[in-house]
C-alpha cells in the first residue's frame, strides 16, 4: 500500500479523531500492506494532523521518523495506538 493509498483510506473517514481511531486500528493489526510504512506516513496521514503532532505521537512511541511499523516492538505499536486513540491526540501544553 502507498502512503497515498493510505491517506484516501483515512480521508473516508468521518472526522480526526475518527481518521486516528482507525490509524490505530491499522498499528495494532498490523496488516502487510502498511506493516512497511513509516510511522510518521502513518500518523501524518491522519485528518487534520500537522508536523509537530506528528512528532509528539513519535515521542509517544519512541521511534523515529523513518520506523517502519513493522519494525516497532508491540509496546511501541501499543503506545501508538493509545495515543492516537486518545481524544485530541498527543498535543502538548
Amino acid at each position: 500500500m502507498t502512503r497515498e493509498q493510505f491517506r484516501h483510506i483515512l480521508a473516508a473517514t468521518d472526522g480526526n479523531n475518527d481518521s486516528r481511531a482507525l490509524a490505530a486500528q491499522f498499528v495494532v493489526d498490523l496488516p502487510p500492506a502498511v506493516a512497511e510504512l513509516t510511522v510518521a506516513e502513518v500518523v501524518g496521514a491522519c485528518k487534520g494532523m500537522r508536523h509537530q503532532r506528528v512528532r509528539n505521537y513519535l515521542e509517544a512511541a519512541a521511534v523515529g521518523p523513518d520506523t517502519r511499523l513493522c519494525d516497532m516492538s508491540r509496546a511501541q505499536r501499543a503506545a501508538l495506538a493509545g495515543a492516537l486513540r486518545l481524544h485530541g491526540g498527543a498535543e502538548k501544553g
